[in-house]
């Protein structure tokens, strides 16, 4: 068992792009995923990493503990998926659903027709992976078999919805009759009534226009009697679900030989038309011209993020000069749109009044980076400005989470104590395209996370490249710290110079244990092979010794080998450190699931940066580390990888997907086996 045990342990090593070693896995295909989930993660990635949360489940003995390993199998979809309490990745979540509809279509249809997609993410999620499927190769029939139960699942979610939200208006407005009002007057009618105004659903706007390119491209098919199928354009497959025909005093559904009526399209035109007014659809008001109407405040994010040259009435590649900062350069005679920019930059005075939850720091960061006009820019910083503020607002909710589960002195130690690094080398360019490179995350949430660390450790950053730098970044705005990083990017990833620049600095100001901060590793793992170590690793593990170094210090990764240049210089505590994964492509991890004093974190997204408060109250343990031959106790915080992501499976934003999936026979299979 040694032997084999021992094989095994060094098999799990992997040589990374750059030369140094890291684990393939951290022992859990849930934390690997947690890890390694990222924007552009493959799909064959997906499907492999699910199957393998289902045989680690399979090896569970413990009831209980198979039903939370068989939970997380979806709750990591949410969590990933999640616009406003997850990491909002939608590409990745429509990816990882369809890998669930592979082993799970039953469940995931009734996941589909609980509206769960309005609920986790918006309602167009179920419209895009329309649009996935629909752009699969695959035979017509084969798509069809596979997937029109989904799709069913997805007009019956989005039609159900819609009829409760025409419902509630048409309560709304009696006596007066929806059918028989426009636009026009159901806003005259909203603005004079004194009733309470019910709130809807955003599906209206993401039910498809006739006119609009995807009424083609979301089409579907229907059956007929001999098998045959019948392709229908989007909007006519919505309105069949409806349709009925009555024959000699019988109902029957709408014959497939037969088109949907006129009278049904209009129908539908005039009752989206009636949705989207209600919600006071921004694109919807900027196509009717009604720019006297929008209300800048109370656009969704993304949608004010991409229409903020329009609200700001700019042309979008020349900025307005100085004589035309009063009315924009656009349409600098429409006092409308003249009034509109005076409203948007009166919402930039007061950040409160923004809504940025659907932005990422480093989007927003990048964006300011290269805004080109005053009034642009205006907007960036203001946004970042909120966006701050949310992220405050968010860490003392887990502060005050952690004094009512732990206690009120595991909060005060949650207090944010972290220090930005990040790795600005030239291996974090090598995917995506900017905003959305590892660089561009890196450098915008290390800006970031100076603005929102406690008052010791605001304004401070390390980057790492070829060799390390710090920066203090008081009094600068997210411009001046972008630029700042950025003038030290490129070269190799030395994150080894790191710590040695960072360990020279605490010895040298006798910085003491108790005041080390949390470092967070922003990187795309890759690192370089260590100055002491130039042995050749392949793929499988085999080594060639070109150096002194023992055996065992030669097997091991990047990180047990920072950890001993903590305890050499004399630190009894090594300090807690976050590796967040920003490449889609990663492979591997530093450390395994149970590993003390590491939190391993991925994606884009700001809210994942909670999670590291966790760690700040976690409790202290003492471990033994062998370091030149000689075992040594030192201090590190008892938190692990394993703990980070069941802390983030366990959260009220799952509640509605645990009550499907104790319902489901597909699902409880899972634990059965």
């Amino acid at each position: 068992m040694a032997f084999s045990s021992a094989v095994t342990k060094r098999a799990n090593f992997v040589q990374g792009t750059n030369g140094a070693l890291k684990l393939k896995t951290s022992g859990s295909s849930f934390v690997d995923a947690f890890t390694n989930f990222n924007k552009d993660t493959p799909v064959d990635y997906i499907d492999k990493s699910i199957n393998s949360m289902i045989k680690e489940v399979h090896s569970m003995s413990d009831p209980s503990e198979k039903e939370f390993a068989a939970m997380n199998i979806f709750r990591l979809w949410v969590h990933k998926r999640h616009a406003r309490d997850g990491e909002k990745e939608k590409l990745l979540g429509y990816r990882y659903f369809l890998a669930l509809y592979n082993m799970f279509p039953v469940t995931c249809c009734k996941i589909v027709e609980a509206g769960l997609f309005g609920e986790i993410g918006y309602w167009k999620d179920g419209v895009l992976i329309w649009g996935l499927i629909n752009s699969m190769e695959m035979p017509k029939m084969e798509k069809y078999s596979k997937y029109n139960s989904l799709i069913v699942s997805i007009r019956k979610s989005m039609l159900d919805q819609r009829s409760e939200d025409l419902k509630m208006i048409a309560d709304y407005v009696r006596p007066n009759n929806i059918r028989s009002m426009n636009k026009d007057q159901l806003r005259e009618y909203k603005s004079t009534s004194s009733k309470e105004k019910p709130s809807i659903s955003r599906v209206g706007e993401w039910c498809v226009r006739e006119t609009s390119p995807e009424n083609k491209r979301l089409c579907w098919y229907v059956e007929d009697a001999s098998g045959k199928l019948h392709i229908q354009s989007h909007v006519s497959f919505m309105i069949r679900a409806s349709l009925k025909e009555k024959v000699h005093g019988k109902t029957f559904s709408w014959p497939i030989d037969k088109s949907v009526p006129f009278g049904a399209k209009k129908s539908w035109r005039q009752l989206n038309a009636l949705l989207n007014e209600y919600l006071e659809i921004v694109e919807t008001r900027m196509t009717s011209n009604r720019w006297d109407l929008l209300n800048p405040s109370a656009a969704p994010a993304v949608c004010s993020s991409r229409n903020m040259k329009a609200f700001l009435n700019e042309k979008v590649k020349v900025p307005p000069s100085q004589y035309e900062e009063g009315t924009g350069n656009r349409f600098p005679d429409n006092q409308m749109r003249v009034d509109l920019r005076a409203r948007t930059r009166d919402m930039f005075n007061d950040p409160s009044k923004m809504n940025v939850g659907g932005l990422f720091p480093h989007t927003i960061a990048y964006q300011a980076v290269n805004a080109k006009s005053t009034a642009t820019k205006e907007g960036k910083l203001a946004a970042w400005d909120k966006k701050i503020i949310d992220t405050k607002q968010k860490f003392d909710e887990v502060r005050s989470k952690i004094g009512d589960e732990v206690s009120e002195i595991a909060a005060a130690m949650a207090a944010g104590n972290i220090v930005a690094c990040a790795d600005v080398s030239a291996s974090m360019t090598w995917v995506d395209k900017a905003p959305n490179r590892p660089l561009d995350i890196a450098m915008g949430l290390a800006c970031f996370i100076s603005c929102v660390a406690s008052d010791k450790f605001k304004d401070i950053a390390f980057s790492f490249t070829t060799n390390p730098y710090c920066f203090s970044f008081k009094g600068m705005s997210v411009i001046e710290r972008m630029n700042a990083i950025m003038r030290h990017s490129g070269g190799s990833t030395n994150y080894e110079g790191l710590h040695n620049a960072m360990i020279k600095l605490c010895v040298e100001n006798k910085v003491p244990e108790d005041e080390l901060p949390v470092l967070w590793i922003g990187t795309d793992g890759e690192f370089d092979m260590m100055g002491g170590l130039s042995g050749n690793y392949s793929y499988y593990g085999s080594y060639s010794s070109k150096s002194s170094m023992t055996a065992v210090e030669n097997w091991e990764t990047m990180h047990r080998s920072i950890e001993k240049k903590w305890i050499r210089a004399g630190y009894k505590k090594v300090p807690l450190i976050v590796y967040h994964n920003l490449n889609s492509n990663s492979n591997g991890v530093q450390v395994d699931q149970k590993y003390k004093g590491v939190i391993l974190l991925g994606g884009r997204s700001e809210s994942v940066l909670q999670y590291i408060l966790y760690g700040e109250a976690a409790e202290e343990e003492t471990k033994t580390v062998e370091v030149d031959g000689k075992q040594v106790q030192v201090k590190v915080s008892s938190i692990t990888p394993y703990d980070v992501f069941a802390k983030a499976m366990d959260h009220e934003k799952y509640s509605s997907i645990e009550a499907i999936l104790r319902e489901s026979d597909e699902w409880r299979s899972v634990t059965k086996q």
